[in-house]
C-alpha cells in the first residue's frame, strides 16, 4: 500500500469514527439526562473497543483495551493507583506483608475531606505503591486474583466497560454530579443493609463521566490516525466486512 493510498484509508477511518463521537456527544434528553449520559458511556466504550481492533488484533479483550489505553490515550492518570480501592483490598488482605503499604495508604486517604471533589492526581503513582508492595512471589495476589495492575486506572476503565457493556450498568454508587471531562472521587453515605456494623458508612465512590470517555475517544482517534499514518496500516483490514455474517464465507 502506497502512503497515498494509506493516508486516504486512514482519513476515511478517521472521519467515520469522528462522526460517531460527535453524534453520540450530541445526544439528548428532557426528562432523563442521568440516563443519557449512562448510553453515551456505553457508546463512548464501544468505539473504543472497536479502535483497539486495529492495532491489537491478536491480544484478549482486556489487554487489548488496557494496551490500547496505554499506548493511545495520553491518560496520565491511568498510571495511578485508587487509592480507595487500594485501603479496601488492605482491609480484606489482613496479612503482616501488607502492613507498612496499610500504614501508608490510611495516612493518606485521611487526608482528603468528605466534603471535597477528589480528582485522581491525588491517587498515588503506580511506582509509588510498587516501592511497598512485598516483593515475593508469594504476595504477587493480596486477594483471590487481585494484584496491584488491577487497581491501575488502565485496568478500573476496562472492569468499567465490563459493566457498561455486559451488564447494563456504571460501577459502584456513586452519582456522575459533574460535566466536566476529568474523572473524580466524591464521599457517599452507603446503607449496608446486610451488616450490623457500619449499617451507615462513608465510601468514596470513583466516577468516570460520560465526557471523560468522549475526550478519551477523540484523544485516542487522534493519536491512532497519526500512528496508521506513520505506518502505513490499513485499519480496515481488521475487521469483518462483507455480506456474510460468517467470515469464512466472505
Amino acid at each position: 500500500m502506497d502512503n497515498n493510498n494509506a493516508e486516504d484509508i486512514v482519513n476515511d477511518f478517521a472521519v467515520y469514527f469522528a462522526s460517531q463521537i460527535d453524534i453520540i456527544s450530541k445526544l439528548q434528553t428532557v426528562t432523563q439526562p442521568r440516563q443519557t449520559n449512562f448510553y453515551k458511556k456505553i457508546l463512548f466504550a464501544t468505539i473504543l473497543d472497536s479502535m483497539s481492533r486495529t492495532v491489537f488484533p491478536n491480544k484478549g479483550n482486556r489487554d487489548r483495551f488496557v494496551e490500547f489505553l496505554k499506548k493511545f490515550s495520553a491518560w496520565k492518570e491511568g498510571n495511578h493507583i485508587s487509592l480507595p480501592h487500594l485501603v479496601q483490598l488492605l482491609k480484606k488482605a489482613p496479612d503482616p506483608s501488607f502492613e507498612k503499604l496499610r500504614r501508608y495508604a490510611n495516612l493518606q486517604i485521611d487526608k482528603w475531606g468528605s466534603s471535597e471533589i477528589i480528582l485522581l492526581n491525588r491517587d498515588p503513582s503506580f511506582e509509588e505503591i510498587r516501592k511497598l508492595w512485598p516483593s515475593n512471589n508469594e504476595h504477587r495476589f493480596a486477594l483471590g486474583k487481585v494484584e496491584l495492575e488491577s487497581l491501575q486506572h488502565w485496568h478500573l476503565a476496562y472492569t468499567y466497560r465490563n459493566g457498561l457493556v455486559h451488564e447494563f450498568r456504571t460501577p459502584g454508587r456513586g452519582p456522575e454530579i459533574r460535566e466536566e471531562g476529568l474523572p473524580y472521587y466524591i464521599s457517599v453515605i452507603v446503607d449496608n443493609q446486610d451488616t450490623e456494623i457500619d449499617k451507615c458508612a462513608q465510601t468514596w465512590e470513583l466516577i468516570y463521566t460520560h465526557t471523560f470517555f468522549q475526550n478519551l475517544c477523540t484523544s485516542v482517534l487522534e493519536n491512532l490516525t497519526q500512528y496508521l499514518k506513520a505506518n502505513r496500516i490499513n485499519p480496515f483490514s481488521f475487521y469483518e466486512l462483507g455480506t456474510y455474517w460468517i467470515s469464512d464465507l466472505n
